[in-house]
């Protein structure tokens, strides 16, 4: 190749990187087209031409506010005013959602009345969250959250806290040492298994070898059904979003036997969203405890 480089690097004394950009001015004309060309089939697909952006907004806005005025009505408490330094972030990216997403529409509807008359000291990290997540990655925090609930009115957050500060103590490796008394390794699995049936956490992998028999093992994947392969990235987008914790036993070894353990627990924060969210499914109590709404 002949002609001089469209972008140079060029050392100077002090050895700093400079990078100097000589785009000759067809070729961005060029490009601009087509990234324009680009964008245009994208936004006259979906009509968002400036002025259809800014009334599908307000549209998605005014909904909100209808939900969240129904909301409070419902809940007959007295409001108080959400700061303007709060209030103007939820209003910029709540009204960025699709108007066709029923389900978060109406958890940022929620969210809304709840900060409205309640302390939610998280509001402004749960704005940000709402941002970045999906209706399916919420519905998969429900299904870790209520999964397996017969008795709404007996539960409350205590369950989750309980489940979560307990596997994150003294409770995950006393599982472990009193499965690894078992005979054989189904037996530790089974153990293990009923001592992980806890409010608030999915399984995704569990297996047992045993040392002094290479032909006794046991293994299970995904026993509550609520791990697949499929949703891995929206189990991982929980994790970066802190609502789920990922916990990972590798090569284990009590006793005889040797375990490799994988599964997620709903984190506090998980928690208390969800109930801010969705007061009709965990409802908040003033004290800061969540508990079931009644069915």
């Amino acid at each position: 190749m002949t002609g001089k480089p469209p972008i140079s690097f060029e050392l100077g004394a002090k050895a700093s990187l400079e990078i100097k950009a000589e785009v000759p001015e067809e070729t961005t004309g060029r490009f601009v087209d087509a990234l324009t060309d680009i964008i245009r089939g994208f936004s006259e697909k979906r009509g968002l031409k400036a002025d259809l952006i800014r009334l599908e907004r307000e549209a998605v806005l005014y909904e909100i506010a209808k939900r969240t005025k129904a909301r409070i009505e419902l809940e007959g408490r007295p409001v108080r005013q959400v700061p303007n330094k709060l209030l103007l972030p939820f209003l910029e990216k709540a009204s960025l959602e699709d108007p066709e997403d029923k389900i978060l529409i109406e958890m940022w509807a929620n969210l809304l009345a709840t900060a409205a008359t309640e302390d939610v000291t998280l509001f402004s990290q749960y704005i940000d969250i709402l941002s970045q997540i999906s209706g399916k990655q919420i519905k998969l925090l429900e299904d870790i959250l209520l999964k397996d609930v017969t008795n709404a009115n007996s539960l409350n957050v205590d369950h989750f806290h309980d489940s979560y500060d307990y596997l994150n103590q003294t409770g995950l490796p006393g599982l472990l040492r009193e499965s690894g008394e078992s005979t054989t390794a189904a037996e530790f699995g089974e153990k293990l298994l009923d001592g992980l049936g806890m409010f608030g956490v999915a399984i995704d992998t569990l297996q047992i070898g045993n040392q002094e028999d290479v032909s006794d093992e046991w293994d299970i994947t995904a026993p509550d059904e609520i791990f697949r392969d499929d949703l891995f990235f929206d189990f991982a987008m929980l994790e970066r979003l802190s609502l789920l914790r990922k916990v990972e036993v590798k090569g284990e070894k009590v006793g005889k036997f040797e375990i490799y353990l994988h599964y997620y627990i709903a984190t506090p924060i998980g928690c208390d969203l969800f109930a801010c969210c969705n007061p009709t499914k965990l409802k908040r109590k003033d004290s800061g405890l969540l508990q079931l709404a009644p069915s």
